[in-house]
């Protein structure tokens, strides 16, 4: 049954303030979410149990949190938080539990006459085929279960399908228990997981797209955009990539139509489009995970990368064994803050920070543990301590996107400054009524500063003792190599021939494929020799994993009879969009590159490329360049960034929305097409510096020309590694338009001053509008730490929120692309 929160130990850390809303209003959109789920609670009336579907749990968690406290390693872990259990107590929910969990864990018992026996049972789910066989299966337990007459309520998230009802039907199979099973939509979309990261946590968008044929995951992709317009208003200007990216828009002007034709959405607390008058978001790019699928498997080092890949983050928090984590980190260290006597922090603090600095390589030899597994399926266990890794920490806002090297340096520096100011405190004798005042108002930030420096201190070592490890870094420079151009294939057959525990199959994978994807495929018959030997030594069932890769375009079998004279696209691209920086400064960097040492993330480096001149476009023919502080990013032309795009899989798309009325989305392209050509035009008549587009702007037939070649033609473009086309989102129309907006101007207001250096930078930063990336398939660490980088950068002109499906590291990517049996 749902068990009560913990209770707050005498060491609670007391509740920071919450900053959802940093960068936009995200805690209207999660207010949203709040109601959606209130509502549904509150439709069924009596006691309830309520069961959830695994891959829905974190979804839960965030929106019936409002607030986030730092974390205490002496609290036990849960799956919900205390505020959560409460929110579900307060709508008679009596009992809580995962869909995966077993079936006493209701503790209704065999004779049905238990206190807390439900009057209704509610199903959370997604609208899944192999689902409901789950979901069948639970209710028919259930039944048997409780003498009782219980009604179920199936409730799909977010809408529900006449397919997915006909097979519960099916598997029920009992006319008395149907009678008592009603259904329902609980429509939740993106939820915020932090100031600038909103997530679907739909695993395996990318395998249901381009392995199973099933486009159902494009359509609540798209339905989420759409509420997130109605929260934030309509989105005037609008940037895509990729087949998928190009089918989720086209259902978006679809529903926005229908929810037009319908008087608009409905929407607890908020406003219609129609009736908004503020557009808070400026830009949407929306983004095919296909168009790069080197970054996810690149290895991330940055902090936060490499927690996750290494320890494996869950719904914005972390799960730690205490043993694991030394002494440091399980004592109590609460502070005796008696005056003045007891004001002094325990020395082995920055002794501890001294000791993290950049991890070296090891010349003995550690396995390395197997990769975590998905996030879905991560259990947390009652010893377990749950670590929460949000904005609303400061400590871990400072650190979470530095590079590794710089890592160590900086807790040292802190430590050192909370001892100071202790220190400093303690030895003034003279200190005046006001000054000790002062001084206590300070002491709960400084608590909540001293216990999270402890945390990361030895969770950083924890993650030093992993990279310090030779197959760490072997794999990182075989990593390296393969995205220089080098073949790295010798290596990968060592270590499959060498994995007498057969433990390493995904890395073995995950460096076969981005070896595929960086030299356009492997030779038919090294592939073949390498697929016959993972099968021979991991079992037959790879067969159907291996093929579910290559349908995908992980992997690629390249046939050639003659000598391959061509050169694989990843070098042009590379070349291109300066991908590769050899000379990045990691410890003061000034390019995204800085978050793998050297490795800029291609689909971070495509967003950047809309600074190019002064229209936040792709398609423009202008010899102007990313206007950027970087060196390496200055040399990056617009017909570099024009050719990448070629050479990358499926359409580009740059439109602009009506404001005031839906409207199909052939005609928003066409529209778009002429208004873009018409100011192109004007610019070219009134400005011989081309001040309003930069460089050499696109002539008006030209830009016809161009359109009209892309719509008669079929999508010929080839990806990253050749790959095969794909039969799910094939589709030759291709759309591309010039944006209508060339304004740059901030919407912010910044009207506060401060002699901070700091504060100016922080109050530039939101004088910036407001541009947010969906990536379609799921959205890595690396990745997310180059956007916020970016996002930072006083040249780009936005600041950027984060949209996408899952939160994903190289091994949760390629776990969910394995066969389902």
């Amino acid at each position: 049954s749902m068990a009560a929160a913990p209770a707050s130990s005498s060491s609670t850390l007391p509740i920071e303030k919450d900053r959802l809303d940093d960068f936009l209003r995200l805690s209207a959109l999660r207010e949203e979410e709040r109601l959606e789920l209130f509502e549904l609670l509150t439709s069924k009336r009596g006691k309830k149990s309520l069961v959830v579907d695994s891959s829905l749990t974190s979804i839960l968690a965030s929106i019936t949190s409002t607030v986030v406290t730092a974390s205490d390693p002496s609290q036990s872990s849960s799956i919900l938080s205390k505020e959560s259990l409460n929110f579900l107590k307060d709508n008679d929910v009596h009992s809580f539990r995962e869909m995966t969990a077993s079936i006493d864990d209701f503790n209704f018992g065999a004779d049905g006459n238990r206190v807390d026996t439900p009057d209704c049972i509610i199903y959370l789910v997604r609208p899944n085929l192999s689902m409901m066989k789950v979901v069948a299966a639970e209710i028919k337990a259930s039944d048997r279960l409780v003498k009782n007459r219980v009604f179920f309520h199936v409730c799909f998230v977010p809408v529900q399908t006449t397919v997915c009802m006909h097979l519960l039907e099916e598997q029920v199979n009992s006319r008395d228990i149907w009678e008592r099973v009603s259904f329902g939509d609980c429509r939740l979309g993106l939820v915020p997981f932090d100031t600038d990261l909103l997530s679907l946590e739909m695993d395996s968008v990318f395998k249901q797209c381009y392995v199973d044929g099933d486009l159902s995951s494009l359509n609540q992709i798209a339905m989420a955009l759409l509420k997130l317009q109605a929260v934030f208003g309509v989105i005037p200007n609008i940037r895509s990539k990729g087949l998928g990216a190009k089918k989720v828009l086209q259902k978006l002007f679809k529903l926005r139509i229908e929810e037009d034709a319908n008087g608009g959405p409905e929407l607890n607390g908020f406003k219609t489009p129609q009736q908004q008058t503020r557009h808070d978001i400026d830009t949407l790019v929306i983004i095919d995970r296909e168009v790069d699928l080197v970054s996810p498997l690149v290895t991330p080092l940055t902090y936060e990368g490499l927690m996750d890949e290494l320890l494996g983050i869950f719904n914005s928090a972390v799960r730690l064994d205490p043993s694991t984590m030394g002494e440091e980190f399980n004592k109590d260290t609460s502070f005796n803050f008696s005056l003045p006597a007891g004001m002094d922090l325990p020395g082995s603090l920055a002794g501890s920070a001294a000791s993290i600095t950049a991890p070296k390589a090891s010349k003995q030899s550690a396995d390395i543990p197997p990769p975590p597994p998905a996030a879905s399926s991560m259990k947390p266990k009652p010893s377990m301590v749950t670590i929460s890794l949000t904005n609303n920490d400061s400590i871990y806002s400072d650190i979470r996107n530095l590079s590794i090297e710089k890592l160590g340096s900086y807790m040292q520096e802190k430590a050192i400054h909370i001892r100071q100011r202790y220190t400093a405190f303690k030895e003034n004798k003279d200190a005046s009524l006001t000054e000790i005042h002062d001084f206590v108002k300070k002491i709960p930030k400084l608590t909540r500063d001293y216990k999270s420096l402890n945390q990361h201190i030895s969770i950083a070592a924890l993650i030093k003792s992993k990279t310090d490890t030779r197959e760490f870094r072997d794999q990182w420079q075989g990593e390296r190599g393969m995205l220089e151009g080098d073949s790295f294939l010798d290596a990968i057959e060592e270590m499959l021939y060498s994995d007498v525990d057969c433990t390493g199959l995904n890395r073995i994978l995950r460096l076969l494929c981005i070896q595929s994807l960086t030299a356009g495929g492997i030779r038919a018959n090294r592939y073949d020799s390498i697929r016959k030997a993972i099968v021979q030594t991991y079992g037959y069932q790879h067969i159907f994993t291996l093929s579910n890769f290559e349908r995908s375009g992980l992997l690629r079998r390249k046939d050639t009879v003659l000598v391959d004279t061509s050169v694989p696209v990843w070098q042009t691209l590379r070349k291109n969009l300066r991908l590769i920086d050899e000379r990045v400064n990691v410890t003061s960097p000034d390019d995204i590159s800085y978050v793998s040492a050297g490795y800029a993330p291609l689909l971070v480096r495509l967003i950047q490329s809309l600074a190019i001149g002064n229209n936040n476009s792709w398609v423009s023919s202008s010899s102007s360049t990313i206007t950027n502080s970087s060196s390496i990013t200055s040399t990056i032309t617009s017909a570099a960034v024009q050719e990448a795009l070629r050479l990358l899989p499926g359409p580009v798309l740059e439109l602009s929305q009506n404001l005031s009325k839906a409207e199909e989305f052939n005609e928003a392209v066409t529209r778009s097409a002429s208004e873009a050509s018409n100011a192109i035009s004007n610019s070219n008549m009134t400005s011989i510096n081309n001040t309003s587009f930069g460089g050499t702007a696109l002539s008006t037939a030209a830009l016809f020309n161009y359109t009209a070649g892309i719509l008669s033609s079929s999508t010929t473009a080839a990806n990253v590694g050749n790959m095969s086309d794909n039969t799910h989102l094939n589709n030759d129309e291709k759309y591309s338009v010039d944006n209508i907006n060339g304004e740059t101007e901030s919407s912010g207001d910044n009207s506060s001053s401060s002699d901070n250096a700091a504060d100016m930078s922080h109050n530039n930063l939101f004088a910036k509008k407001v541009m947010v990336v969906c990536v379609v398939g799921g959205l890595s660490y690396l990745e997310i730490a180059a956007f916020r980088f970016l996002s930072k950068d006083p040249a780009f002109p936005f600041r950027i929120v984060m949209a996408t499906t899952k939160v994903v590291s190289g091994s949760t990517f390629l776990s969910s692309m394995h066969h389902n049996y």
